[in-house]
């Protein structure tokens, strides 16, 4: 087994790919496998994945129905220990990347090990060159993402839940607060990788994440609702019992009312 999975999704990908895995085969650590995972692209993606010799990298070709179903086939074929995914317009920040993280990924218990990105153009929520974005709280991940490109995950995550497709966009945002309702999550302070603000989620909206997104909250996190923390999102909590009454999930509206009520409360503790 790896100690690293590296999972590439690529459609027509050709003018970016190859310096993708240039920064991977230039690391200094050496113990990962390159899982490219393409979805039947029409130009010369598979060509130049296929023109570069080395052992460690593999190409999957076939149709998919967007980037989260292809990373969902990468993950079930990688055979490592931690798994990270990089966009085929994104590259490691430097050479030593992988190395520095398999020391920190060797000393600690948690299954979800994140760093920072440096922002390559602007987007709505960073802009070109800013490191993004440090420590993120549990509560804070609510509203601010981490990005994936940036973040480390125990294979042992992936036995219990894979990404959600039907979020074409935000599927990563969905499957990182189901993460942190129950695994500890561990800020490193290194940058991983230079992050292209050209992708998806820096243009698109996600309108069925956004309409599950405080459903999919209270059902992962539950009675962890009940922490000062969670103040700020009493309203949209409380939004989710008629949904949760809709549904005949009785105990789950009980609960998000019940947390609603407490963290109104909790201002005058």
């Amino acid at each position: 087994m790896k100690f690293f999975s590296i999972i590439i999704p690529t459609y027509n990908s050709s003018a970016t790919i190859k310096a993708c895995i240039e920064s991977l085969l230039q690391q200094t650590f050496t113990d990962f496998e390159i899982l490219v995972i393409d979805g039947l692209s029409s130009d010369n993606t598979r060509a130049i994945v296929e023109g570069v010799a080395d052992s460690r990298l593999s190409f999957f070709s076939e149709q998919d129905s967007g980037v989260y179903d292809a990373m969902n086939k990468g993950i079930k074929k990688a055979n490592a220990t931690w798994l990270f995914f990089l966009g085929s317009d994104d590259f490691l920040y430097n050479k030593n990347v992988l190395a520095d993280m398999n020391v920190l990924l060797k000393k600690t218990r948690a299954k979800f090990v994140y760093g920072n990105v440096k922002i390559v153009g602007d987007t709505s929520w960073a802009k070109d060159g800013e490191i993004y974005r440090g420590a993120t709280s549990v509560a804070d991940l609510l509203t601010f993402n981490i990005c994936h490109q940036c973040i480390f995950y125990s294979i042992d995550i992936f036995k219990h839940k894979l990404y959600n497709h039907q979020y074409k966009v935000l599927a990563d945002h969905d499957f990182n607060i189901y993460c942190a309702s129950r695994y500890q999550m561990q800020y490193v302070p290194i940058t991983v990788s230079f992050f292209n603000a050209g992708g998806i989620s820096s243009r698109l909206i996600d309108a069925n994440f956004q309409k599950d997104k405080w459903v999919n909250t209270v059902i992962y996190f539950k009675k962890k609702l009940f922490d000062k923390s969670f103040y700020k999102y009493r309203y949209e909590l409380k939004k989710t019992v008629k949904p949760f009454l809709k549904q005949s999930k009785f105990k789950l509206a009980f609960t998000a009312l019940r947390a609603y009520s407490f963290l109104k409360l909790s201002k005058f503790m």
